[in-house]
C-alpha cells in the first residue's frame, strides 16, 4: 500500500540531482499497489566503473513532469521518432524493419541528406520460401502499429504483420519491436518470426534477411576474433561473414574467427556524415548467421541460405531438427526472435 503511481518515483545521483528516468509498474499487490517496477535510465558510465544511485518514492515525491528529448509523431503514411540526435521514419503502409534513419551529431535537428545514415531496402525483411519465392514485410501493410511505451526516456513501437509476395498473398507473420532512447543515436530492432502457416504441420524456408544502404559509404568492416587470445580483427568490405556452426566462421569462404571460431556479429560502415555501427546479437550462439557488406550495401542474414542439402548431417539429433535438405524446417506455431542494434557514429 505504499505506492500506487509510478510517477511518484524518482531516481537521484549521488549528489541528489534528479535523473531523467522512466518507470513502469510490472507487478502489483492485492490492493493494486506497486510490487515491482521497471526503471529505464541512460547513464554515461565508463567500462568497469560503478555508479551509486538513489531511488525515492512515496506520495511526497513530486510527480515527474515527463519532459524529455523523445518526440513521436504520426500521419497516415508514417510514424516518426526523434530522440534528439536520431530521427527514424517507419513506413506504416510498407513496413521495412529499421526504416530510414538520420543522425545529427550536433543535436540541432538537422535531418537531411547530409545526416542520412541508413535506409532499409524497399522490400524490408525478405523471406524466401523453399521454392525461392520472395515474401516481404513491405508486401502488404502491417495489421497493427502500436506505441507500447512513450515516456521521457524510452519509446517502444510494436509492429505486427505478414510477409507477402508480389501479388499480395501472405505467408507467415512477424512481430517487430523498435526501442528508442532519449538523447541516443541507437535503435534496437527485435524481430520475431512466427510460423502462422497451418495448412501443413511443417513449412520449409530458404532464408530470412534484411538489407539496406548507408548512403555514400566509402568503406566498412566486419569484426572477428584474431589469432591471438582476446584479439579482434577487422575484415574490410566487400565481405560476407558467415557463422556456420558454433565454432566455425568464414569470411568470403575462408576460415575466420581465430581459435574460438566465434564472431561477435559487429559491423561498421563509414560515410561523410560519420557512418553506422551494427550489432547482430547472439551471432555465434544462434548459428547460422551472416553479415555482408559491399559498396554502400549492408545485409543482415538472420537465416542465411544454407550451403547445401547435407548441412547439419553431422550434428547431434537434437540440433539437426531444423535443417532438412538444405532448408530451415519450422513447425506450425513455432517462433523465434533476433535482435539488431544500429548506432549512428560520429
Amino acid at each position: 500500500g505504499s505506492l500506487f503511481d509510478p510517477a511518484r518515483i524518482r531516481l537521484l545521483d549521488r549528489e541528489g540531482r534528479r535523473l531523467p528516468a522512466q518507470f513502469m509498474a510490472t507487478a502489483f499487490w492485492r490492493d493494486d499497489s506497486i510490487k515491482w517496477c521497471r526503471c529505464d535510465v541512460t547513464l554515461p558510465v565508463l567500462a568497469g566503473a560503478r555508479e551509486e544511485l538513489v531511488v525515492e518514492f512515496g506520495t511526497e515525491v513530486p510527480a515527474d513532469a515527463g519532459a524529455g528529448l523523445l518526440d513521436l509523431s504520426a500521419d497516415a503514411d508514417a510514424l516518426t521518432v526523434v530522440t534528439g540526435p536520431l530521427k527514424a521514419v517507419l513506413d506504416k503502409r510498407r513496413f521495412r524493419g529499421l526504416g530510414t534513419v538520420w543522425v545529427d551529431p550536433t543535436g540541432t535537428g538537422r535531418f537531411d541528406d547530409t545526416t542520412l545514415r541508413f535506409s532499409a531496402d524497399r522490400a524490408g525483411v525478405v523471406l524466401l520460401d523453399d521454392k525461392g519465392t520472395a515474401f516481404t514485410s513491405a508486401g502488404t501493410p502491417p495489421r497493427r502499429l502500436t506505441v507500447e511505451m512513450n515516456g521521457p526516456s524510452v519509446a517502444i513501437v510494436k509492429v505486427e504483420g505478414d510477409y507477402a509476395d508480389a501479388s499480395g498473398h501472405p505467408t507467415m507473420s512477424y512481430i517487430a519491436r523498435l526501442t528508442f532512447r532519449a538523447g541516443s543515436s541507437r535503435v534496437d530492432l527485435a524481430w520475431t518470426h512466427v510460423n502462422t502457416c497451418t495448412q501443413t504441420e511443417f513449412t520449409d524456408i530458404t532464408s530470412l534477411a534484411l538489407a539496406g544502404v548507408v548512403p555514400a559509404a566509402s568503406n566498412g568492416d566486419v569484426f572477428a576474433p584474431g589469432a591471438a587470445a582476446g584479439a579482434i580483427e577487422a575484415i574490410p568490405s566487400p565481405v560476407r561473414l558467415l557463422q556456420t556452426y558454433e565454432r566455425t566462421c568464414t569470411a568470403n569462404g575462408a576460415s575466420a574467427g581465430g581459435p574460438s571460431g566465434r564472431a561477435p556479429g559487429v559491423a561498421r560502415m563509414r560515410n561523410p556524415a560519420g557512418g553506422v555501427a551494427l550489432v547482430l546479437h547472439e551471432f555465434w550462439e544462434h548459428w547460422p548467421k551472416a553479415l555482408a557488406l559491399e559498396g554502400d550495401s549492408l545485409r543482415i542474414e538472420w537465416l542465411p541460405e544454407l550451403p547445401g542439402p547435407d548441412f547439419g548431417r553431422g550434428l547431434p539429433h537434437y540440433l539437426m531438427v531444423p535443417f532438412v535438405e538444405g532448408k530451415y524446417r519450422l513447425k506450425w506455431g513455432m517462433s523465434f526472435t533476433e535482435t539488431v542494434t544500429l548506432v549512428g557514429t560520429f
